[in-house]
């Protein structure tokens, strides 16, 4: 099925869904060990760019096709100021989309307390912005 072709509620559904299950394989990847702690942080940075868009397309607001967390945070922002968690940094997770997933571009290995933040992060942001959303039936 093509994205354009679903209704406005599938498509944000889709979005969410997309944003939750990034969010449960960063978890996964986390507790599999530090060897996956790359792969926990792209898909903590998944998560809450995903979260971002699925609210935008709520909000029938056009979006620039981007990874970067705080452009598209601003954009929310100017629209609903209330949304606590996007008041946060979010600029050390946008490295994690492009970056860390490349071996030259690391510049260090990541701790697990910087992963645990950004999963705590990734978690807040999914479950503000969805509880925002009037799902008619069942988010996942």
């Amino acid at each position: 099925m093509k994205v354009w072709s679903l209704t406005l509620s599938k498509r944000v559904k889709s979005w969410f869904s997309d944003a939750n299950s990034d969010l449960l394989t960063a978890k996964l990847t986390f507790n599999a060990g530090d060897k996956f702690y790359i792969q926990s942080a792209f898909h903590c940075q998944q998560a809450i760019e995903k979260s971002i868009k699925g609210f935008l397309v709520y909000l029938k607001v056009r979006f620039d096709k981007t990874h970067d967390l705080e452009k598209l945070a601003e954009t929310v922002l100017s629209i609903d100021s209330n949304i606590l968690n996007l008041k946060k940094d979010l600029s050390s997770l946008n490295r994690y989309a492009v970056a860390y997933r490349y071996p030259d571009s690391r510049d260090r290995e990541l701790t697990t307390k910087e992963l645990q933040d950004a999963l705590t992060l990734a978690e807040s942001i999914f479950h503000e912005l969805s509880q925002k959303v009037k799902f008619t039936d069942s988010l996942i």
